[in-house]
């Protein structure tokens, strides 16, 4: 038996069985990572004070940025051509490398040239230099786990995330047993990230010899212009969650930026889920598309139905139990995120809706009206913050967000409604009363431990969905 699991797992003997062992490598290094990731979040903002933790925040959403702006696509067109043609991986790896330390370049004149300029807290100087070397550690890593990936060895990408994680999350706690500062912290961050770029080249070392040897100059604009859609795309999607962090560092103070940071924390973690059932619909909606509308609309309303399934009743339950949940995360002290952290619950239903809009675009090669689409978001919401956080600080971050996503999911919406014609309302009777009966036992329950109620109230909906037949808990017949 062990010997099937490990076959199964490391080896590679058909199409369909690469595809489930890949799979499953990166989810179980996605999980570990979100989890190791959110554990620590919450040991830090309990540590810190609330100034700077936001500080702290503020600082590693910058990184964030940064390691997508500085890969623009690149890493994907890696992926793509690494794994056609196994004769050019190095020229690729190579040549794409150097567009890479390029733009690593540039980014960090940025930071030392306009960092202090472009928020008005304080104490972020002396980060700049643990902040530069966090985000150089963390773009070559990812850049690295895309060639990674062009050699279908997930295991690896997850053995890289696991211990990257492992590393990080020791350091971080040994930091906070002896001097918990924000400075120390974030350089916590970089040795951990720097640990697993050291792996990540282990795992490629037989290609990063004379690697630079291998540099193609004509190669350079095929890469970059190949690149520049896909680039847009992660561009738009990363200023998309990272506006509302930067743009509260021009007007508000580190405090309001902690605040925010936990509330967001929480959601981001659940907007997790509809990528996970975007990823496992993909291909059967590709396998459908245009030759195939009826199929195409049925899977389409099938995913569509799941994931407002899942979002509704944590919407919705989230709501009663929201107070009691952050403060059992990050400590009393953020009481003042609970409004925040109610409003942005209210974003749910859009974000896992809007997740397989983008997806079933991609399946019809309608890719080019998402960038649209994510356009309008970003510059609705970059509107909206400037108006609303002056006047009601991160509430209005909170109600930017979801007049935001609400403008340009109601356009995405009316766009996919008139090229697949789907039915969404018919399929929800059922889960909208339970959801709401649950979140009516979630009232009843609220002076038990708020992690019991969660627990006793999935159970609850998911007897309520069972009792009422709901057809999208047996996922095996809907995909």
């Amino acid at each position: 038996m062990f010997a099937k699991v490990k076959s199964f797992l490391f080896t590679h003997s058909s199409d369909n069985q690469v595809i489930v062992k890949n799979t499953f490598w990166l989810f179980l290094g996605e999980l570990f990572g979100r989890v190791i990731r959110v554990f620590v979040v919450i040991l830090i903002a309990r540590y810190l004070s609330i100034a700077d933790y936001g500080l702290f925040s503020y600082v590693l959403t910058i990184s964030a940025f940064l390691t997508i702006f500085t890969d623009i696509g690149i890493g994907a067109v890696v992926t793509r051509e690494s794994a056609k043609d196994k004769s050019l991986r190095k020229v690729y790896l190579a040549t794409a490398l150097g567009i890479k330390f390029v733009m690593i370049i540039i980014s960090i004149a940025l930071v030392f040239s306009f960092a202090q300029d472009i928020t008005k807290i304080n104490g972020i100087a002396p980060l700049l230099l643990p902040l530069s070397f966090l985000f150089v550690f963390d773009s070559l890593r990812d850049f690295i786990g895309s060639f990674i990936r062009s050699l279908e060895k997930m295991e690896l990408e997850a053995y890289v995330k696991i211990v990257t994680n492992s590393v990080l999350g020791v350091i971080v706690v040994i930091v906070l047993l002896n001097q918990a500062t924000t400075y120390l912290l974030i350089w916590a961050y970089a040795i951990g990230t720097g640990v697993g770029l050291v792996l990540s080249l282990f795992y490629v070392r037989e290609y990063l010899s004379r690697i630079f040897f291998s540099f193609d100059r004509s190669l350079v604009k095929k890469i970059i212009f190949t690149a520049l859609p896909v680039g847009m795309l992660m561009v738009l999607g990363a200023l998309m969650l990272n506006t509302d962090m930067i743009m509260l560092g021009w007007w508000t103070s580190a405090e309001e930026i902690g605040y925010y940071s936990a509330a967001l924390k929480i959601i981001m973690v659940l907007y997790v889920i509809p990528n996970l059932i975007s990823s496992s619909i993909f291909p059967s909606l590709s396998r459908y598309d245009k030759d195939n509308i009826q199929k195409f609309r049925e899977v389409f309303e099938r995913g569509i139905t799941l994931s407002l399934a899942i979002a509704l009743p944590f919407c919705l339950g989230g709501v009663v139990v929201a107070k009691p949940l952050l403060i059992s995360l990050f400590g009393g002290q953020y009481e003042p995120a609970v409004t925040t952290f109610v409003i942005l619950l209210l974003s749910l239903p859009i974000v896992f809706t809007t997740t397989l809009f983008s997806n079933g675009l991609f399946a019809l090669n309608l890719q080019n009206r998402f960038i649209i689409f994510v356009l309008i978001g970003l510059v609705s919401n970059i509107v909206f913050n400037w108006l609303l956080i002056p006047v009601m600080g991160i509430m209005g971050v909170a109600y930017a967000t979801i007049l935001s996503q609400l403008i340009s999911n109601s356009l995405l919406w009316i766009f996919m409604k008139r090229s697949v014609e789907f039915k969404i309302l018919r399929h929800l009777p059922r889960i909208l009363l339970s959801a709401t009966l649950m979140s009516l036992v979630a009232v009843l329950l609220s002076s038990f431990n708020v992690f019991l109620v969660i627990l006793l109230c999935l159970v609850f909906y998911l007897i309520l969905l069972y009792a009422l037949k709901e057809p999208c808990i047996n996922i095996r017949r809907n995909f």
